[in-house]
């Protein structure tokens, strides 16, 4: 990917990380990445965040924890999905990343750490969780003249090059049939009569029989306790010859473009971010799906969902 823009020199060496107890933003600029942004929020004030988001002078990221099918945790906070995002957050923010040739080993070893945390609380428990946790992720890693990137579930990365006009989304779709299938299945119960709440009941044997077809060859890959699953993560690199515009978002952030409409996906998402800021985008996003609050207009499993967003820019590096 060809996008000469004029080059720019970051400033700021300090680690970075943003709040996900409340919907909080920071910023930086930092050899890597300049003018980055970072938002997690979430969907209600009843429950903890599932999602996290972050950047270092290395790496920028968002985690989506897979929502609990059952009321059973192990992990000390009481729920995994929590405690896998957070988890793999931290360890995100603590890797030595120079000791790492490819963010994939990054992500195996994460795997392999939290796997021995989790098994030993599962021995522990007199309960056993029906599922374990999971996770989708979006991640870009800056190395020398190019991004290094990785991609499991639907959370996404869109790359703008607004000189050559030439804009990338990437993301997977291995889950997307079982998402449109339990979505239409939770419409069509809602269309009959029943309520969200009793529609979504509804829907659960559903959700978990797709949940059982997770890191699959007849399903779909996450970031999980299984290290061998990362092998099949959407993964990457693009060339930085000039200047490009990024953002990564989960999929509850970018019900922006991809649901209500807002704005369009690339270059009108940016304009936003980069404008209004992320705090004025989840208000725009809250509006819209409180304004769909019995969800009869646009199907989805929950009225507000976590929302992560960071976005960025990343420049060649001038020679010394």
């Amino acid at each position: 990917m060809q996008m000469p823009l004029a080059d720019q020199h970051p400033s700021d060496n300090k680690t970075r990380a943003v709040s996900h107890l409340q919907p909080n933003s920071i910023s930086g600029e930092f050899p890597g990445f300049t003018h980055a942004h970072c938002l997690s929020s979430p969907g209600s004030t009843a429950t903890a965040n599932q999602d996290r988001c972050g950047f270092t002078k290395e790496a920028m990221w968002v985690i989506d924890g897979a929502m609990n099918l059952d009321t059973i945790a192990v992990s000390p906070g009481g729920d995994d999905a929590e405690w896998i995002a957070a988890s793999l957050h931290e360890f995100l923010l603590d890797v030595d990343w120079s000791a790492y040739a490819s963010t994939i080993d990054v992500l195996k070893d994460a795997s392999r750490q939290m796997s021995e945390q989790y098994a030993g609380w599962v021995a522990e428990s007199p309960i056993k969780p029906a599922t374990f946790p999971s996770a989708t992720l979006a991640i870009v890693r800056r190395l020398n003249d190019s991004l290094e990137y990785a991609i499991l579930g639907d959370c996404s990365i869109t790359v703008i090059d607004r000189v050559n006009l030439t804009e990338a989304y990437l993301t997977t779709y291995d889950f997307a049939p079982f998402e449109t299938a339990v979505i239409k299945e939770l419409a069509g119960l809602i269309k009959q009569g029943m309520s969200f709440a009793e529609a979504r009941t509804g829907v659960q044997e559903t959700l978990v029989r797709n949940r059982s077809k997770m890191n699959r060859l007849d399903g779909y890959w996450v970031f999980s306790l299984d290290p061998d699953a990362l092998d099949n993560a959407e993964h990457g690199t693009i060339e930085v010859s000039g200047c490009l515009d990024l953002i990564l978002a989960s999929d509850g952030f970018s019900r922006l473009w991809d649901l209500f409409g807002i704005v369009e996906q690339g270059q009108d998402a940016w304009k936003l971010l980069d404008s209004g800021g992320l705090e004025n985008a989840l208000v725009l996003l809250r509006q819209e799906e409180l304004a769909d609050a019995e969800i009869l207009v646009y199907p989805r499993f929950k009225v507000s969902d976590d929302a992560s967003c960071a976005f960025g820019h990343v420049c060649k590096r001038i020679a010394d």
